[in-house]
């Protein structure tokens, strides 16, 4: 049987003071199989000490339990909840709606929910409807909103390029993000989406010019601009559209003429790409 000893201090001079409880009912203290320190107070309770030190760092739930963390205000029972569970951050409302995005805002007493994700790739902003289920419109309020880091390029060919096939462009007027290759022509999409393309040239003789933006190597019939013989010295042509790409999808410019006209700076020429969403 295990045995209780209560140890008087050698110098010290205080009394310990065990009090009854007022009640009927029997009251049960037990001690946890360790070592330990209860908690100091100031009298009224008001204080407390021992438990952690707010001056120092802080771990809770060290041992990773699937449990819970929750802070209440005034109004909402959920103001800050840590999903263990799910590994989420979750502010206004305890719905774990929206997929695999590891911060959430959504007010429990409305159906919206923000969702962001920062990962290697891309960051990632999403509104979804909790009773739709279904992802929709954010609506950023702002008197301007800019993209400076939004995939991009515009490009050129300095000199002319003979013979049909793949056209390499190899001056750069900009190239955000550097998802064109100035070695092989690819521009490749670093993320799925709807991007605009638009591409412009004429020949170096009078003939028929026929353009095609390829998708993986493959001709898409997305963008194939097309002019026939004009009788003049030269013949120029242009086209532009919305792409959709899967991530990692590369395009390419495809010329069907002999030869394609190119100056210092990429003059008379040029393919840009720009992600629109």
């Amino acid at each position: 049987m295990a045995k209780v000893k209560i140890q008087g201090h050698a110098s010290g001079t205080g009394i310990l003071t065990v009090t009854a409880p007022n009640t009927s009912t029997d009251r049960t203290i037990t001690l946890p199989d360790a070592t330990g320190t209860l908690l100091n107070s100031d009298g009224s309770g008001a204080s407390l000490t021992g438990l952690f030190n707010p001056d120092g760092a802080v771990t809770i739930n060290d041992t990773g339990a699937d449990v819970d963390f929750r802070v209440e205000s005034d109004g909402n029972a959920n103001m800050l909840l840590v999903d263990g569970g799910a590994n989420t951050v979750l502010i206004g409302g305890t719905t774990n709606t929206s997929g695999g995005y590891p911060f959430k805002i959504g007010d429990s007493g409305h159906d919206g929910e923000l969702a962001m994700l920062a990962d290697g790739d891309a960051s990632q902003i999403t509104s979804y409807d909790r009773t739709a289920g279904a992802y929709h419109p954010l609506i950023i309020y702002a008197s301007t909103v800019t993209r400076p880091y939004q995939p991009s390029c515009a490009v050129a060919r300095s000199s002319n390029h003979s013979g049909s096939g793949i056209v390499v462009f190899d001056y750069v007027n900009h190239n955000q993000g550097s998802h064109y290759s100035t070695a092989n022509g690819k521009f490749t999409a670093p993320v799925a989406g709807k991007y605009l393309v638009n591409i412009f040239g004429m020949s170096t003789s009078d003939a028929t010019v026929d353009m095609a933006v390829k998708i993986n190597g493959a001709s898409s019939n997305n963008l194939v601009p097309y002019s026939s013989s004009t009788g003049g010295t030269f013949n120029g042509v242009s086209g532009g559209g919305i792409l959709g790409l899967s991530a990692n999808d590369y395009i390419q410019v495809y010329i069907g003429v002999s030869g394609w006209y190119g100056t210092t700076a990429g003059r008379h020429n040029g393919f840009s790409v720009h992600l629109l969403s």
